[in-house]
């Protein structure tokens, strides 16, 4: 069964790994004028840039591991974010009280489509980047909840800038409570503590080095360019320089850390 459901060096594999890169590419476009857009415009381009991000990192998970792991990463990533928002619109846990007032596409429940679309693509890349600096279970576990969470510095405070979704009490990190990012790291322990030992198993199954650290250049892309791109859209464009800095620092410590490593093993 895992032999059929794995992409294995073929021709498959190949495509969904160049269509991955091409949509990586399509996602690094779209972003680009994201901070000279207005109303409706802005909204379609960042529900575009949500769907065509899910699709790099979920069509480089099969790619590269297997179509069995690309589908667990939905599950996990996708079902617990939906579900982790689901319950916070109705009772403020774990994040804190607020609610969505934006025009992010269709909603279920009162939760836009694409945030456990949000939630699955930025999961994959901050796996993988905790597992090419790391092998050790627990500590990429933490690093991958962290690398995960130190997005959400730069993305809360752009989206309630936006429009998007607002807070019930004024918190402490630029009207946002801190809550939000206990809840935030909390929810991603579940998600990597359940994607890390599938990710290990179909990376040994696809015969490719189980620390990740071959093959993952889309992945790695998606990361830094959201590091990259978020700084400089929050630093220059969007007024937003607490949080450009606050999330350079948040998610640069990951980038170090995986720079680190691949210095070190050079």
């Amino acid at each position: 069964m895992t032999d059929q459901l794995s992409f294995r060096v073929r021709p498959a594999a190949r495509t969904a790994s160049v269509v991955a890169g091409v949509l990586t590419v399509l996602v690094i476009a779209l972003q680009i004028p994201y901070p000279l857009l207005e109303g409706q415009l802005r909204d379609l381009t960042t529900i575009a840039a949500v769907v065509v991000f899910f699709g790099a990192s979920v069509l480089h998970a099969a790619a590269s591991r297997s179509i069995a792991f690309a589908l667990w990463l939905i599950v996990v990533a996708a079902g617990i974010g939906f579900g982790v928002e689901l319950l916070g619109t109705r009772t403020g846990l774990p994040f804190g009280t607020y609610s969505y007032t934006g025009d992010l596409g269709p909603r279920l429940a009162d939760v836009p489509v694409i945030i456990p679309l949000a939630w699955t693509m930025m999961a994959y890349p901050a796996l993988i980047m905790a597992r090419a600096t790391t092998t050790r279970p627990l500590l990429g576990v933490l690093l991958a909840a962290w690398a995960l969470t130190a997005w959400d510095l730069f993305l809360d405070p752009q989206m309630v800038a936006a429009g998007q979704w607002e807070w019930a009490e004024d918190g402490l990190y630029l009207g946002i409570p801190l809550t939000n990012f206990a809840g935030w790291f909390v929810t991603g322990l579940v998600i990597m503590a359940l994607l890390w030992p599938a990710a290990r198993a179909h990376a040994a199954a696809a015969r490719r080095p189980a620390s990740g650290r071959s093959g993952d250049l889309v992945p790695v892309v998606l990361y830094l360019w959201t590091w990259i791109g978020s700084t400089v859209a929050h630093l220059v464009f969007l007024d937003l320089e607490a949080s450009g800095a606050a999330g350079f620092v948040g998610m640069g410590v990951v980038v170090a850390l995986w720079a680190w490593q691949r210095r070190s093993a050079r």
